[in-house]
């Protein structure tokens, strides 16, 4: 099964039903904060929101250890070497403290590549407060390049050495 599939039934089973609406409102904030170059109080906002909202997904994944099967499988996948040691699961599973240490560490870089690779997405320097701004708004109309539906397999076109 594919790891995109796999984070996605997680979050599925975590969310509930009401997708396709949640869908189109995620797309349309996210449209409206890349105007502001994901700057801005409206984009902290949304930062803090999904914040709270990914808490407990991550926290159950890391809990049932998903997240490091998922961590294995992706870096197979990439022809990398990654172990969990049986302790580090142990301590996971045992542990609020640790799983609470991993989960912020997870969403924190998360966040961080999230507002990373809209910028890029929208044509801007991704370091640079504000990229994406310069034309007035994003190159595709619609301030959400690539998918629309989380369930498509294809993969999320880029800019760049990789296009």
């Amino acid at each position: 099964m594919n790891q995109e599939v796999e984070i996605i039934e997680v979050v599925d089973a975590a969310v509930g039903g009401e997708q396709s609406s949640r869908l189109e409102q995620d797309a349309a904030r996210i449209k409206e904060l890349s105007y502001k170059g994901f700057e801005g109080p409206a984009y902290e906002t949304f930062e803090s929101e999904l914040f709270l909202e990914l808490q407990p997904i991550v926290l159950g994944m890391i809990g049932s250890n998903k997240m490091a099967q998922l961590a294995q499988k992706h870096s197979a996948r990439l022809g990398r070497d990654f172990f969990v040691h049986a302790d580090d699961v142990r301590l996971l599973k045992g542990s609020q403290e640790a799983r609470d240490t991993l989960m912020v560490e997870v969403l924190a870089y998360a966040m961080k590549k999230f507002r990373t690779d809209f910028r890029y997405r929208l044509g801007g320097d991704p370091r640079r407060a504000g990229a994406g701004d310069a034309g007035g708004g994003p190159a595709d109309g619609d301030g959400f390049r690539g998918r629309r539906d989380r369930r498509q397999a294809e993969p999320v076109p880029r800019r760049g050495a990789d296009a």
